[in-house]
């Protein structure tokens, strides 16, 4: 997977970037709030695995921790942190709890965000019938 030479941006990446935008959403304010892998909920890791493997899309740099240690340090590239935005501010929010996706569970929904665990009922969602 490669960058696309007309924007530099690795398609992939962008893939996982967009489709769990809550994920991103949650863990940074922007692009130049940095974390770490830790700071990544259990719910999201094996996304941020895979995205950790675009440099298209984050920053990473190494620091050091109690002199002999060292960790990793990733921030969104202020261009992929535009596209959260962009998708945040687009996007249609069905969901009371003001998140994208909902599942429904026959007498009740929830949010399809796994770091959400709201139920609400079926008028509780923003949808036009």
């Amino acid at each position: 997977m490669g960058a696309n030479k007309a924007t530099g941006i690795d398609q992939g990446g962008a893939q996982v970037l967009l489709h769990h935008i809550d994920l991103w959403d949650d863990l940074v304010d922007g692009p130049d709030d940095e974390f770490r892998e830790q700071d990544v909920p259990e719910h999201g890791h094996a996304t941020f695995v895979k995205l950790s493997r675009y440099s298209s899309i984050l920053n990473r740099r190494t620091e050091n921790v109690d002199g002999a240690d060292t960790r990793e340090v990733y921030s969104f590239r202020p261009r992929m942190w535009g596209r959260i935005e962009t998708a945040l501010e687009e996007r249609d929010e069905w969901c009371p709890c003001g998140h994208g996706g909902f599942q429904n569970h026959g007498d009740y929904y929830t949010c399809s965000y796994d770091g959400c665990d709201q139920q609400f009922a079926r008028d509780e969602l923003e949808v036009d019938s």
